[in-house]
């Protein structure tokens, strides 16, 4: 079936799904609450009405396992 269907296609709707899950994350990340809402721009709505209310700690420890993550996918930290 999916040999029917462009690539372009395969790329749009993997982007989308991607979006979508990052989207779904952020209030996690930032410990803004973000009630269950209809769609995605309402979540991201409710994110930016909320971002004074961001926890820092949160954030930083998101950063720091992304960025280890990422350099650590690169082979930068060596680990003996």
């Amino acid at each position: 079936m999916v040999n029917f269907v462009s690539h372009t296609v395969i790329i749009g709707f993997t982007i989308g799904a991607t979006i979508l899950i990052a989207s779904s994350q952020l209030k996690h990340i930032t410990g803004i609450f973000v009630p269950k809402s209809k769609s995605f721009i309402h979540t991201l709505i409710d994110l930016y009405q909320g971002a004074g209310d961001a926890n820092m700690y949160l954030i930083i420890i998101a950063l720091v396992t992304f960025n280890y993550n990422y350099f650590d996918q690169k082979n930068l930290f060596k680990i003996v």
